[in-house]
């Protein structure tokens, strides 16, 4: 079987289509993506307390078909994921910090204890529940969880219930300092999708808007809540707290 000039051009364009697909699909291109979760109770650290923390999923793709199979997958589940650029050098960092996660989650849930001032004076116990903490969180992925523990802490070690017999429902996230401040994390506005999807009536933010760009590029965690409480205007209350302290006043308040 013969083909004209015209025909050859044509056939060879469509041969050519399955080529340029795979290398398009398959061209490097990092994006970091997050999608809602779930909220968890600090009870499942074994923490006697009545808060909970947010927990949600992430990664990063390396190409667009890893970024296709990734939205299929949640669309299919009917969650939200949203994806964002990276670079090589955010790549990079991001491979650095997963290599020292753990060590991360283990210094917030050692600050949590110390600031909480759960069982001042009584160094064993304080070991006895980091070990017990760390243990039962080996689950979750991340330090972002640091806050909720020491207000979990704090309502074991005074037989405080801030949710008052269950009328409200209170979660949150940010990290737990040395001092007692709030770190920043990342996925906020998918962990308060999530917290609103899952009925929480109050959740606690960092309030690091005067900071951020000390250390970070892009919005601040206080300003993506603020935006958020803007666009979306959500029922439930969105509370920044700078400190352990400014929180355990916050809580301390609801009648």
């Amino acid at each position: 079987m013969k083909f004209n000039k015209k025909e050859k051009w044509v056939l060879a364009g469509l041969l050519a289509i399955p080529t340029v697909l795979t290398l398009l699909l398959a061209y490097p291109r990092y994006e970091s993506f997050y999608a809602t979760g779930e909220i968890v109770s600090i009870q499942k650290l074994g923490i006697d307390g009545n808060v909970y923390f947010t927990y949600i999923e992430g990664g990063v793709t390396a190409n667009n078909l890893e970024k296709i199979l990734v939205q299929m997958d949640y669309w299919a589940e009917e969650r939200d994921v949203r994806f964002r650029p990276m670079s090589e050098e955010e790549v990079e960092l991001d491979d650095e910090a997963e290599e020292i996660g753990d060590d991360y989650k283990e210094m917030v849930v050692s600050n949590a204890i110390e600031v909480s001032g759960y069982s001042v004076n009584q160094e064993d116990s304080q070991d006895e529940k980091y070990a017990s903490i760390m243990d039962q969180a080996a689950e979750y992925h991340g330090d972002s969880f640091g806050l909720m523990v020491a207000i979990g802490l704090v309502e074991e070690e005074t037989g405080e219930d801030f949710s008052r017999g269950g009328k409200y429902m209170i979660a949150g996230t940010g990290t737990m300092e040395f001092d007692g401040t709030v770190g920043s994390i990342d996925g906020i506005q998918e962990k308060l999708l999530t917290a609103e999807e899952q009925g929480v009536t109050h959740f606690l933010v960092p309030k690091d808007k005067e900071v951020y760009s000390f250390f970070y590029d892009g919005l601040s965690n206080q300003e993506e809540a603020e935006q958020y409480q803007l666009t979306v205007n959500p029922k439930m209350k969105i509370v920044p707290v700078e400190t352990l302290d400014e929180a355990l006043v916050y809580l301390a308040s609801l009648p």
